[in-house]
């Protein structure tokens, strides 16, 4: 693994050879990829929780919701692969 100081200047380099509009895109890509991480992060959790308290509830209502909100996530999910 390089060390922090290394990448900064490979970095630098990298943004220094890259004109206004590449460095645009190439900052938006960053972005759009810790999005990414985020939710996968997110959604990984929230599924965790689905699957170790799901059977807790009792209440109907309760049960609706969450397969509403399992149902969103699939969708988030699909999008998210196209």
């Amino acid at each position: 693994m390089l060390n922090f100081n290394h990448q900064i200047r490979i970095i630098m380099e990298t943004i220094n050879s890259l004109s206004a509009r590449s460095l645009q895109y190439y900052v938006i890509s960053k972005r759009w990829s810790s999005d990414l991480q985020f939710f996968k992060f997110e959604t990984g959790f929230l599924r965790r929780l689905l699957d170790e308290h799901f059977f807790s509830l009792n209440d109907k209502v309760g049960i609706e919701k969450v397969r509403q909100i399992n149902n969103e996530l699939l969708r988030l999910d699909v999008d998210k692969n196209q």
